[in-house]
């Protein structure tokens, strides 16, 4: 015997009943979701938006783009042509061999945030704990070439003076150093370069990321 909550409080209902309610479940998610047969015990339904920590409520920006599509050469040309500003650093880091792209045009959400709303007191969080948080909390890894659609599709909506980091995993650049896509907004335009994003590598708090919303 199975007991549910009514406004009279709890009422039992019998194996029979609870039997078909399940399989009404079944039914209206086989006609929601064609081709999957099971609910899925663990993890979210397809299409369902993760929730991310609590603490993170009304912390986080977040901005949509698409990705994907073109090679690296492509991608890299085109944010040339339209801005015109990208470092020896960052172009290293795309004509490396860790440098992929998605074959097909894919939306994603970035959420950007502060280090000290990852890590709450904490002088200067460690690139290794600003990305342990963030996966903590409900946030992905950027692919790695999100930051140059960000830079393509958003960066005029970017503020003087701003400053982000793609919370992505390292490229070696041309010096085998590990190095992350940084966006700056200074007195000469918008560019794209890379910062050295060491596993100890130390952030001032205000120091904003951008990672992914977990799907």
């Amino acid at each position: 015997m199975s007991m549910e909550r009514s406004s009279k409080g709890l009422i039992a209902i019998g194996d029979h009943d609870l039997a078909g309610q399940l399989a009404g479940i079944q039914q209206e998610f086989a006609r929601r979701h064609p081709g999957m047969n099971d609910i899925p015990l663990i993890g979210r339904l397809p299409g369902e938006t993760s929730r991310l920590d609590p603490s993170l409520e009304g912390k986080i920006r977040t901005v949509k783009l698409t990705i994907g599509g073109k090679i690296a050469q492509e991608l890299l040309a085109e944010l040339i042509a339209r801005k015109g500003n990208v470092g020896s650093y960052a172009k290293s880091m795309v004509e490396s061999s860790e440098f992929t792209t998605l074959p097909e045009p894919t939306q994603i959400e970035l959420a950007i945030i502060e280090a000290r709303n990852l890590k709450p007191g904490t002088s200067y969080p460690t690139t290794e704990q600003i990305y342990g948080c963030a996966a903590e909390k409900g946030l992905d890894l950027l692919p790695a070439e999100a930051f140059l659609y960000h830079l393509i599709q958003n960066g005029d909506q970017m503020e003087p003076g701003e400053r982000l980091v793609a919370g992505m995993k390292p490229i070696a650049d041309s010096g085998g150093g590990p190095r992350v896509f940084y966006i700056e907004h200074l007195g000469r335009g918008l560019w794209l370069d890379g910062r050295w994003a060491g596993s100890s590598s130390e952030w001032y708090p205000s120091r904003r990321f951008a990672f992914m919303h977990r799907k």
